[in-house]
């Protein structure tokens, strides 16, 4: 492709990719250029699938299929994976293709300017509740060839995309105290949590898969395995995928 094959083509916004202003605080955040613009930086491109999943056939039993028959069938389309790739070298990006079989995930590492180049985006630095995030505003812009072929664009927004939703049990006063804050931090293993509605104590997970969608983005397998050892999980098969691929939907 010619050097400038992709810049010289009309933008298109990325479908539900668009961000909100920061959400109101106390203090007025802290607006400013992004630190570091010379530091790398990663996201991750969600690329479409080779056919798409058939909705009504999940938890069925014609549904089923193995970790090779889910890559063949639905893993990321080759023609997709080619025209991001040729979009990153364009724009001086290195990008790395997940090898994980039945993944659609396309690292992307470059500078801030790059990135901004690259997506059609203004990245700031803002203060808001005591912490610095990279935040961005609007919708990704794409060049138009890669319409269809790019899902999402996760990573260069990295405020927190979740927040607790747990609630606590006010005083007769209607105001809450530091004990009942400090109430809320407990949990749960599995094992607690199907000991209170009574789970059978026989009952096993075996030929079942469950996905966990976690949060922090540096907890891993051996993680995961050590809290399973400790929760006294039974019929614990190890875990399988790839951790934070949805820590900033749509970036």
């Amino acid at each position: 492709m010619a050097e400038s094959h992709f810049k010289s083509q009309k933008r298109v916004a990325l479908a539900g990719s668009e961000k909100k202003s920061a959400a109101p605080v106390v203090e007025e955040p802290v607006v400013a250029p992004v630190e570091g613009d010379a530091a790398q930086m990663t996201v991750s491109v969600i690329v479409r699938r080779k056919s798409p999943i058939d909705k009504e056939k999940l938890g069925t039993a014609e549904g089923r299929m193995t970790r090779e028959e889910f890559a063949d069938r639905h893993g990321a389309a080759p023609d997709s994976v080619k025209l991001v790739e040729a979009f990153a070298k364009e724009y001086g990006l290195a990008a790395a293709v997940t090898k994980e079989p039945g993944r659609r995930v396309i690292h992307l590492t470059g500078t801030r300017e790059q990135m901004e180049k690259a997506f059609g985006v203004t990245l700031t630095q803002q203060t808001i509740g005591g912490k610095s995030y990279r935040v961005r505003e609007g919708s990704i812009f794409l060049p138009e060839e890669l319409s269809g072929h790019v899902e999402a664009v996760l990573g260069l927004d990295n405020r927190p995309q979740a927040r607790p939703h747990f609630r606590v049990k006010g005083r007769s006063n209607g105001h809450f105290t530091a004990r009942d804050a400090a109430a809320s931090d407990g949990s749960f293993t599995p094992v607690q949590v199907g000991q209170l509605y009574g789970f059978p104590k026989d009952a096993t997970a075996t030929g079942e898969t469950i996905a966990i969608i976690e949060r922090v983005s540096d907890v891993g397998s051996d993680d995961l395995l050590r809290f399973a050892g400790a929760a006294g999980a039974v019929g614990y098969g190890g875990f399988g995928g790839r951790r934070d691929e949805l820590a900033n939907d749509a970036g």
